[in-house]
């Protein structure tokens, strides 16, 4: 039996290999080399037709043409086989004009050239308006109008009720139209961004091609069955505002309908929306930082592509700091490798290297913020001499001398400037005499200890993330709350640990030097 079953598996696999190797040879019978002739043209229809026309070319090897072109210019190429290929009459020649003339067919093995030319019909564009529905179109909304031979038309202009039907200046508007935005267009349809504009329209006005030349057609107005069409406005308005603000900061708008607003208008100067925190009920916008001193601005909004305004009845502060300010400076921990380390110069706002500030003592007396690895975290302290912070092994010495003071929500006091700060109002650093009242109870060092929300929050030396430290610069060698030179807020706005005593903090920093007001 055994034997039996063999001859059979052995029979079995001889046919297999027979029928592979008839199919292996059958495969290569049929290999078809590519046909590397050039392209012949027998005829093309139509010879002549309107723009945006379809032209069928039909002959032989055309299965491989890349490009045609009529009059000299390319024009839109659909391949469908080896004898037939359409062209589209849509491009201009060196004359500004539409294409016509021969026909020049290519393909990589040759390129084929008819003997008759194909011309190009200017005809006037027809609009449809009988079945015309407006319904509730807004600015910006796209309307469809049909009608024949549309895809010569170059502009569209919207005639306002009211006026006269005065000439049409190509690329401008009249004070009688409003110019349509065309979106899209073939031979029997146009789609037009409907323009905003009061009032009602009661037609239009089209610009179309022909040859080099741009016509400008007569009024077509709607019929009366159709009637006038007048949009669905909004007008949006503002019933809170944001009262004052720092220059370079968000403000914030409350009201109604303003997703229409393109743009926010705060003393004449724009105001940029940041569209991802906005909608139709808030608007929250940067200041602009061109502000030269503190101004009530007045509120102006611009709405459907900046033809609409409204006034708002309300005013921002818009106040530039009596002081330097230095906006999300990130400084690394000089434990860091393979970053720079450096300190923060509240004159300039310039981040020094280490072995910039040992190197010099002019650097050395404008220089504040270095973060040190200290007792368990990341913190500010004294320049005078930082053990923490070296260059090329050497410790940094001969900086200014610092205290630190933590401005706490439970003392009146402090929060008074804590607030101002995190709400960027802070215009000066008044009362001068209650900050060098908080000097007295002032500490060695601001620390940042990721993961201890307690200490940061509660201790004397505690930053967290969002609230204020400050940082008091002395004259001399002793902390004297008479020899007090600069002040300064350190507004802790962010951290990027590695360890809690290795990586980096974000500070916005608040500086003063009392010394150039003496």
């Amino acid at each position: 039996m055994k034997t039996v079953t063999n001859n059979i598996f052995g029979k079995l696999s001889a046919i297999t290999m027979m029928l592979i190797s008839v199919v292996a040879c059958n495969e290569k019978l049929h290999i078809v080399e590519e046909n590397q002739d050039g392209p012949i043209v027998e005829d093309f229809e139509p010879k002549n037709g309107v723009i945006g026309s379809e032209i069928h070319i039909t002959g032989k090897n055309l299965a491989k043409v890349d490009s045609i072109k009529i009059g000299g210019v390319k024009v839109v190429v659909q391949r469908l086989n080896h004898h037939l290929v359409i062209a589209n009459v849509n491009a201009l020649n060196e004359n500004d004009e539409l294409t016509g003339g021969t026909l020049e067919v290519f393909t990589p093995y040759g390129v084929a050239k008819t003997t008759d030319s194909y011309t190009v019909d200017y005809v006037e564009p027809i609009l449809e308006l009988d079945e015309v529905t407006w319904g509730k179109l807004s600015p910006n909304d796209a309307l469809t109008l049909s009608g024949y031979y549309l895809n010569s038309v170059t502009e569209i202009f919207f005639i306002k009720k009211g006026t006269g039907n005065r000439s049409v200046n190509r690329g401008a508007e009249s004070s009688n139209l409003v110019k349509g935005k065309i979106i899209g267009q073939g031979e029997d349809f146009l789609r037009i961004q409907v323009p905003y504009f009061s009032g009602k329209v009661v037609g239009v006005k089209l610009s179309y091609r022909s040859g080099k030349n741009i016509v400008e057609m007569e009024p077509i107005y709607f019929p009366d069955h159709v009637g006038d069409l007048e949009l669905a406005l909004k007008t949006p308005a503002v019933n809170l505002a944001t009262e004052k603000k720092m220059q370079g900061f968000e403000i914030e708008l409350e009201g109604t309908d303003l997703s229409v607003v393109d743009s926010v208008m705060i003393g004449g100067l724009k105001a940029e929306i940041q569209t991802a925190k906005s909608s139709d009920k808030k608007l929250v916008c940067l200041l602009s930082e061109g502000y030269r001193e503190t101004i009530d601005a007045d509120i102006k909004l611009m709405y459907y592509n900046e033809e609409g305004d409204a006034k708002v009845d309300k005013t921002i502060r818009v106040i530039k700091p009596r002081y330097n300010f230095w906006k999300d400076k990130t400084l690394n921990s000089g434990n860091m490798t393979n970053a720079n380390i450096g300190i923060l110069s509240g004159f300039d706002g310039r981040i020094y290297s280490t072995c910039e500030f040992a190197g010099s003592d002019e650097i050395k007396k404008k220089c504040h913020l270095g973060v040190a690895p200290v007792s368990g975290g990341l913190a500010f302290v004294s320049m005078a001499s930082n053990k923490y912070m070296k260059c090329g092994g050497e410790i940094l010495q001969g900086g200014l001398l610092m205290r630190f003071f933590k401005l706490s929500a439970a003392t009146p006091e402090a929060n008074a400037f804590l607030e101002k700060i995190k709400n960027k109002t802070l215009e000066d650093f008044e009362p001068i005499d209650q900050l060098k009242e908080f000097s007295k109870k002032s500490t060695t060092a601001a620390r940042y200890i990721d993961g201890n929300d307690e200490y940061n929050t509660t201790n004397a030396q505690g930053m967290e993330i969002g609230g204020a430290n400050m940082v008091i610069v002395y004259k001399a060698s002793k902390a004297n709350v008479d020899e007090i030179a600069q002040i300064g807020f350190i507004e802790l706005t962010g951290a990027n640990t590695e360890t809690p005593t290795k990586g980096s903090l974000t500070v916005n920093f608040y500086f003063k030097d009392l010394m150039s007001e003496q």
